[in-house]
């Protein structure tokens, strides 16, 4: 639901939202459809709002996924890390080099975009969005999509993006690094660590 909601946002009508257009009886809105739902938005600040809200969302399910595959690994394995720090990236230092889980959790493929997205997700959680998710180039008067400074950009070279691009290759990441984790487990089911 969030990537529906930053992926349907059209920038280029935002600051007609909440505004009445020649000969119309009604404000113009935005609506975004969403899976048996939709959003409607009657004003361009609000689209701003949804906008944070969910992008925090989604930053927070993505590395809430993982974490959750780190602690059901952690119990289902013994492994001894505190449940409340246990993660994919707690279990590199209980993985033998040659496992299949630490190939995994070793690959930059896996834990690089997780570093950044978590470090991300930390500062929208701390009230912190609006300073790493800032204003994209262009006229003062005009609204446009939001961009992730390269610094939370995990790809080589580093650049930022516009949110609408970032929010999609964060879920794409998560999705490989937990598909990988899950091929991991079913490759040594007795014990994917050692």
């Amino acid at each position: 639901m969030h990537l529906a909601v930053l992926g349907g946002v059209q920038w280029e009508r935002v600051e007609s939202i909440g505004r009445r257009i020649s000969g119309a009886s009604q404000a113009n809105h935005l609506t975004i459809p969403l899976a048996e739902a939709s959003l409607t938005i009657e004003h361009a600040d609000a689209v701003v709002d949804h906008v944070y809200v969910a992008f925090d969302g989604l930053t927070a399910a993505v590395v809430n996924m993982t974490d959750t595959m780190g602690r059901l690994i952690n119990t289902r394995y013994g492994v001894g890390i505190d449940p409340k720090r246990a993660s994919l990236l707690s279990l590199k230092n209980f993985c033998a080099a040659t496992s299949p889980l630490s190939a995994v959790v070793n690959d930059p493929r896996h834990n690089d975009w997780l570093r950044k997205v978590r470090d991300l997700r930390g500062r929208c959680q701390h009230a912190d969005v609006e300073h790493v998710v800032v204003a994209a180039e262009g006229p003062y008067a005009r609204r446009g999509q939001p961009v992730i400074p390269p610094d939370y950009y995990w790809q080589t070279p580093p650049r930022a993006l516009p949110i609408v691009n970032y929010s999609p290759e964060a879920t794409q990441a998560a999705e490989d690094t937990l598909l990988a984790v899950i091929a991991a487990v079913i490759a040594a089911p007795l014990n994917p660590l050692a």
